[in-house]
């Protein structure tokens, strides 16, 4: 079962492009995440002395460039068990790297702000080790690490946003803006959540652009299930996530999954379709106009305290 574990990416980018994902399995952990390059924050135009980076903006440089230097770390550490030493480890790369990419490539166009920040992304990563069955969320920003088990969506990690950071129904109708992201102006740390392998269940990696078009953090869940329930492959749910919903939201999205104690796809569907069928039975009218937003708001607080049932655990803050 455990050799078997190999992520999924989902991804469907409109012009600006900003996202970027990476994945991989190793011969200790396995590891998937998203980077969403923060436009606002990073206008700046950068131009790349090399026939391969044609003319970007820095926030889309840096989403490319943080999903490099994390697959790169990884690839070096592959062959030990992750731990709280290598997030640490991390951050050192990470500031190591975008540092030098600021140095070289940074040039002063005489705008500043508090909202201006130099090759900025957001970043979710989930890290899985193969031998001692833990799992590690490490975030910045507002991008979402969830796990989906028989009890439902849970969101593991907490956005970095400087209102609704708990409240995720909040935050789609009033926007907040992000405290905290990767960039090149302050020392990177990484909010960094362990828990026990929780199995069967599917982790999910998310920009803001998945779910931020959606009326609820139920209809986040329903998407995912509600599309797993019309297809037969992993290719097939990858395809009906994009066409059928990713392809009508204004912005990128990319979504990584990985799936745990699973031997077959179909198993996959058997397992989540009772929870499916609580979902539509209790909360499918609030995904159409037959609700409005205070009707959904009365629903959300019965789905949260689930969704969030996660929350007290453990997480290293900033320091």
């Amino acid at each position: 079962m455990r050799d078997m574990l190999r992520p999924l990416a989902i991804q469907d980018l409109k012009k600006s492009a900003e996202d970027c994902y990476a994945v991989g399995t190793l011969n200790c952990f396995c590891y998937m995440g998203v980077f969403d390059g923060c436009g606002g924050l990073g206008c700046q135009q950068i131009s790349f002395q090399s026939e391969a980076f044609p003319n970007h903006t820095s926030a889309w440089i840096a989403s490319r460039i943080g999903a490099a230097a994390v697959e790169s770390f990884f690839r070096e550490n592959g062959n030990q068990s992750f731990s709280r030493e290598t997030v640490l480890e991390l951050e050192q790369v990470l500031n190591e790297t975008f540092q030098t990419l600021k140095k070289k490539y940074w040039k002063d166009d005489g705008v500043s702000g508090s909202m201006r920040r130099n090759f900025p992304t957001t970043a979710s990563i989930i890290v899985e080790n193969l031998q001692e069955q833990n799992v590690f969320f490490l975030w910045s920003g507002d991008s979402r690490g969830y796990l989906c088990d028989k009890d439902g969506l849970a969101q593991i990690t907490m956005d970095d946003i400087r209102f609704h950071a708990t409240d995720a129904f909040a935050n789609l109708y009033q926007d907040s803006a992000m405290t905290k992201q990767w960039n090149a102006d302050r020392t990177i740390s990484v909010h960094c959540k362990e828990i026990k392998e929780i199995s069967p269940a599917i982790y999910i990696c998310a920009t803001d652009g998945c779910f931020g078009f959606l009326s609820s953090p139920m209809e986040f869940e329903h998407m995912l299930l509600s599309t797993l329930m019309e297809s037969n492959t992993p290719e097939e749910w990858k395809e009906n996530l994009i066409q059928k919903w990713f392809v009508h939201f204004g912005d990128d999205s990319t979504m990584t999954i990985l799936t745990v104690g699973f031997e077959h796809f179909s198993d996959l569907k058997m397992f989540y379709q009772e929870r499916l069928n609580i979902i539509e039975k209790t909360y499918g009218k609030s995904f159409s106009d037959e609700m409005n937003v205070q009707e959904r708001e009365q629903l959300w607080q019965i789905y949260r305290k689930n969704y969030y049932r996660f929350e007290n655990e453990d997480v290293r803050k900033e320091q």
